[in-house]
């Protein structure tokens, strides 16, 4: 799934508020304008190859470029007035005037979320509420339990559930997989669904060759694939399944910076429900229903 960056908060001004030309074409002119903006790069396909300050920078002159214009200016508060409004912090209505009442909230909604307390509708203060107004929007999926049918394990085995990382530095998205071995063919074939953007599922098919099944474990491998290599252990004692991913020492992989790492297979119900009490206390922290000392 792509990173949250600073594009998220461009495209949705850009977008929900149909903006002219001054959001697409970067900042202001001058010899530290970007030839390209961040936002043209990501809606034509190209990595962002921009760290968090510059892009921070980029977004501020674009911001600045449209507070220039009092159409549009206008437009930039009213879109903040509903976020707030959304969140509960009582301001309305929403007509784009940048008032008494409008500052308050967003040095409140600034103070609530560790932001400099400027009052202002900044970069950091805008890409918060986009950022929030996206997360509200996708409570996490529920996941199916953890499974491991071993009724025939002299010739196939299935098992399911949700792979957690056990130890290593790479994150994981949301998802559930179903893993079936069969003995006579010699592989074990694995159908995962990953939630991406707006929990839309994108299904995935891979394959292991089968290194050894005995009486008491499977062992198989996938093909060098993304530089790196998964070696799946199903345990029938210990009712486990593990996976082993290690980098390939392959000549196009030699630069690569994967690391090795260890996942679980487990509930996805445990799972989903630590994402729902994250789910949770994050959403008390966005929303101040009933909560308008800021008017005062």
């Amino acid at each position: 799934m792509r990173t949250r960056r600073a594009i998220p908060l461009l495209a949705f001004l850009c977008l929900s508020l149909m903006l002219n030309e001054s959001c697409r074409s970067g900042a202001a002119e001058g010899p530290s304008a970007p030839r390209v903006s961040a936002m043209n790069r990501t809606f034509e396909g190209e990595p962002t190859p921009l760290n968090d300050a510059i892009e921070e920078r980029i977004v501020s002159q674009q911001l600045d470029a449209l507070r220039a214009d009092p159409r549009e200016r206008r437009r930039l508060i009213m879109v903040a007035q509903m976020l707030l409004g959304q969140f509960g912090y009582g301001v309305g209505p929403f007509d784009g005037r940048y008032d008494d009442k409008t500052r308050r909230a967003v040095k409140y909604y600034q103070d609530s979320n560790r932001l400099p307390g400027t009052g202002d509708l900044d970069y950091r203060t805008l890409k918060q509420l986009t950022d929030d107004a996206d997360w509200l929007d996708q409570f996490p999926l529920q996941l199916p339990p953890f499974v491991f049918h071993d009724e025939t394990w002299d010739a196939t085995v299935s098992v399911g559930g949700t792979w957690i990382l056990v130890n290593g530095q790479q994150s994981l998205p949301l998802q559930t997989t179903h893993l079936e071995c069969n003995r006579k063919w010699q592989y074990c074939a694995e159908s995962t669904a990953v939630a991406g953007e707006d929990n839309r599922l994108v299904l995935n098919v891979d394959h292991y060759e089968i290194e050894r099944w005995d009486d008491q474990e499977i062992i198989a491998s996938s093909k060098d694939r993304d530089c790196t290599i998964d070696t799946v252990r199903l345990s029938r004692l210990e009712k486990t399944v593990t996976r082993l991913r290690t980098p390939s020492d392959s000549e196009p992989c030699r630069r690569s910076d994967s690391q090795n790492a260890t996942l679980r297979l487990e509930s996805g119900i445990n799972i989903w429900t630590d994402l729902k009490n994250a789910w949770k206390d994050r959403f008390r922290r966005i929303m101040k229903t009933g909560d308008f000392s800021f008017e005062h």
